[in-house]
């Protein structure tokens, strides 16, 4: 069974927080991890829960979850930019399994000075023939593992805060079982 993740982006107009909708971030567990702890190692963020001046609309979706929906947190965009979503020292470790002869390759490009990250996949969490593949533990740059949502929500969300500040545009977020 997956876990997903359900967010949103509310901006803050008078008093009140309005959905601006739903982005989708995909499965990615790594970001579950860093954003709230979950499914994973390298949480960057505290949990809040779900917060209690949510917009309405948010508000329902997330009722809709019901007890399958857990883990609930929030960020504003002044918080999300306290990281440097490009920094390519920042390392997140994995772990896999991977065909044999695989590893070698991604061993190579680490000595020659030039990691090539892409040698790492595919791995697997779980299984694999014992005769064929073998288990492996790796870091890679925090960058690529979650340049997708800094592709799709962190470029994105300063365009929302037009005459407002960095405190009254957020994500509201939560996983499912």
């Amino acid at each position: 069974m997956g876990c997903d993740i359900h967010m949103f982006i509310e901006k803050k107009i008078g008093s009140e927080w309005m959905s601006m909708g739903e982005i989708d971030v995909n499965r990615n567990y790594d970001l579950f991890a860093f954003l709230a702890g979950v499914r994973g190692d390298g949480q960057h963020f505290a949990r809040k829960g779900f917060p209690e001046d949510a917009s309405q609309q948010v508000k329902e979706e997330c009722w809709e979850y019901g007890s399958d929906g857990h883990s609930h947190s929030y960020l504003t965009l002044r918080e999300l930019q306290t990281v440097n979503w490009d920094d390519e020292t920042f390392m997140m470790d994995q772990e896999g399994i991977m065909p044999n002869e695989q590893w070698p390759k991604f061993e190579e490009t680490v000595k020659a000075g030039k990691p090539d990250y892409n040698l790492l996949y595919p791995h697997w969490a779980a299984g694999g023939d014992p005769e064929t593949s073998s288990y492996h533990e790796w870091q890679i740059p925090r960058k690529i593992l979650l340049q997708d949502f800094n592709d799709k929500v962190m470029k994105f969300l300063p365009s929302l805060c037009i005459d407002c500040t960095p405190d009254e545009i957020r994500i509201v977020f939560w996983f499912d079982n």
